[in-house]
């Protein structure tokens, strides 16, 4: 069977993810086809084991110094370029690096990314010279790739345009979502006009967008899971608004289906989202989900699937939430189509058949 090189985000390792609380979801993929006979090697950026994320024999790491360094990973990890027969990058951030690497080891990549960095750092910063340098290096990349794999046709549709990546070589393959861990737990009751929210605590997920939400919705508890440097801002506009907000900070991701069932309503308000895991796994629970019209939710969510798409403005998602909260049937409904949605198209089964087949046509082509 062949042997997988999976490349991590630069600067990211096995203990970063643990730390975010998200391990074993990112290794989920990488088990299975260790299950399946494929021998994984993961390139990580922090000297470790396997052993506290249980992995199985067929699995092993090579942890590299320092991702200021990867421009030399070619020349000097040969030996590691002989040992496999295909490379899969986890993001696309500085991904160059290893289509350099596949140019020269004469191997197949697969540049897989969940969002493309380039498409966010011009939404973040803005189109300056910083994001158009940052452009160039990673175009080529995406252009050299043996098959790209993205995660919505919005991504695939940016590529092709700005990028000029031939539309033949890219995939859309959405996340996955554990279907059985995350499910619809009947034995807990939500608590009555509540609002769940899983997301970093930055200004690009308009987080005070929700809490005005809220508020104008009479709310009686809204739950935002993650951490960062909106925390304490946050916290006081939540006081100003007499808001009961509670701010958990980061969870383990077995833990998270307990906190979502225990909520009646699942709110995502972006300014931007790749394809967002957390929006997908809170349908697969079955909570009716409210997003607002941008780019990564509008890909998810609609009425057919269980979820309600609104302006992006206090007074359209408080009135979405008010019609949640005032309609118990409708409530089980939207639910109920979520789950359904989720299940024929971004459940692990669905999802890594897909994922499988595409690295199989990679591989292929390399030979």
């Amino acid at each position: 069977m062949p042997t997988l090189l999976f490349c991590m985000t630069p600067g990211v390792s096995l203990r970063t993810w643990k730390s975010q609380g998200t391990d074993q979801r990112e290794l989920h993929f990488l088990r299975s086809l260790a299950y399946d006979g494929w021998k994984v090697k993961i390139l990580t950026f922090r000297p470790e084991s396997t052993k506290p994320y249980r992995l199985p024999d067929e699995i092993s790491l090579v942890c590299f110094p320092h991702h200021y360094l990867l421009w030399c990973l070619p020349f000097v990890y040969r030996g590691l370029g002989a040992s496999i027969d295909l490379i899969m990058t986890n993001q696309s951030l500085n991904a160059w690096h290893f289509t350099n690497a596949a140019r020269v080891w004469k191997k197949p990549i697969l540049l897989r990314c969940g969002y493309v960095r380039g498409e966010r750092l011009e939404i973040v910063s803005g189109p300056g010279e910083h994001s158009h340098r940052y452009q160039r290096k990673e175009s080529q990349a995406f252009r050299e790739a043996t098959m790209v794999e993205v995660t919505s046709p919005h991504l695939a549709d940016w590529l092709q345009t700005r990028y000029q990546v031939d539309k033949g070589k890219i995939h859309v393959i959405p996340n996955y979502v554990d279907t059985d861990l995350f499910a619809p737990q009947e034995n807990i009751l939500p608590v009555a006009r509540s609002v769940v929210n899983v997301g970093r605590l930055q200004p690009i997920k308009r987080h005070d967008l929700l809490l005005k939400a809220c508020a104008a919705a009479q709310v009686s508890q809204v739950t935002i899971i993650g951490d960062g440097p909106e925390r304490e801002r946050l916290r006081s506009l939540a006081n100003d608004l007499r808001l009961n907000l509670k701010l958990p900070g980061l969870i383990e991701h077995e833990k998270l289906p307990r906190i979502l069932c225990e909520h009646q309503a699942f709110v995502i308000a972006s300014f931007w989202e790749g394809h967002p895991k957390a929006l997908i796994e809170a349908m697969a629970c079955g909570l009716p989900c409210v997003g607002v019209e941008s780019v990564g939710i509008r890909e998810c969510i609609c009425s057919t699937n269980g979820g309600v798409l609104t302006e992006a403005t206090p007074e359209a998602i408080s009135a979405a939430l008010i019609e949640i909260f005032a309609n118990s049937e409708r409530r089980r409904q939207l639910g109920q189509r979520a789950r359904q949605s989720i299940e024929a198209t971004m459940s692990a089964r669905v999802v890594f058949a897909c994922k499988k087949e595409l690295l199989q046509r990679c591989l292929m082509h390399g030979r």
